[in-house]
C-alpha cells in the first residue's frame, strides 16, 4: 500500500492550525497534531508527565513552570499514520526531528518573529488559544528566541520551507499540489 503522509511543522504562531482547518474544508484528510491523541508532556530525561484535568486551558503555563515539553510519544503516532496512510499532520513537538522517517513529505512553515508575534498576540485576545502555550510575554520570548535554531534544524532535517506569511490557498497548492 502506497503512502502520502505529509507532516507540515512550525513554531508556534506560525499558522498550522489555520491551515489544517483550511485543508479539511478542502475534503483533505488534514489533522492538527495538538488535536489528534498522540501529544505527552515529558520532562527532560524522557519521563511522562499526565496533568490534571481542571489545568487544560492554562496547560501551557503549567508545563513552561515545571520545565515540561510537548512531545509526540511514537506508538501513537505510529498508529495514527497506519490507520492513514494519506494524512496531511499539522503540528509540532520537542521531538519531533527524531520522528520524521515516518513522514514521506516534510514541510516547515517559516514565520518572522513579527509575525509570530502577531499571531501570538492575536490567538490571545480572542480567546483561540487551545493550550495557554504563548499566552505570557515569558512564553512568548522563549518562543521567538528559538526562532532561529528550530528554522536550521528543519533544514538540516531535510523539510521544505515555506513562508508563513503566504495566504492559505498559496500554501494549500504548494503542498497538496507537490504531494502528488
Amino acid at each position: 500500500m502506497s503512502s502520502n503522509r505529509i507532516l507540515i511543522a512550525g513554531p508556534s504562531g506560525s499558522g498550522k492550525t489555520l491551515l489544517a482547518e483550511y485543508f479539511k474544508e478542502r475534503g483533505i484528510n488534514a489533522v492538527d497534531a495538538d488535536r489528534a491523541g498522540i501529544g505527552i508532556w515529558c520532562d527532560k530525561a524522557g519521563n511522562e508527565f499526565e496533568p490534571a484535568l481542571e489545568i487544560k486551558k492554562s496547560i501551557g503555563q503549567w508545563a513552561f513552570e515545571r520545565g515540561l515539553r510537548w512531545n509526540w510519544d511514537p506508538l501513537k503516532l505510529k498508529l495514527l499514520l497506519d490507520k492513514n496512510p494519506e494524512i496531511y499532520l499539522f503540528g509540532n513537538a520537542y521531538n519531533i526531528y527524531d520522528l520524521v522517517e515516518f513522514f514521506d513529505r516534510k514541510y516547515y512553515l517559516d514565520a518572522d518573529a513579527g509575525q509570530v508575534s502577531w499571531m501570538l498576540i492575536s490567538r490571545i485576545s480572542s480567546g483561540k488559544n487551545p493550550h495557554g502555550w504563548g499566552d505570557t510575554e515569558e512564553q512568548r520570548r522563549v518562543i521567538l528566541s528559538e526562532l532561529e535554531a528550530e528554522r536550521e534544524k528543519a533544514k538540516c532535517a531535510g523539510f521544505e520551507s515555506i513562508k508563513a506569511g503566504l495566504t492559505p490557498e498559496q500554501i494549500f497548492n504548494i503542498i497538496h499540489i507537490k504531494a502528488y
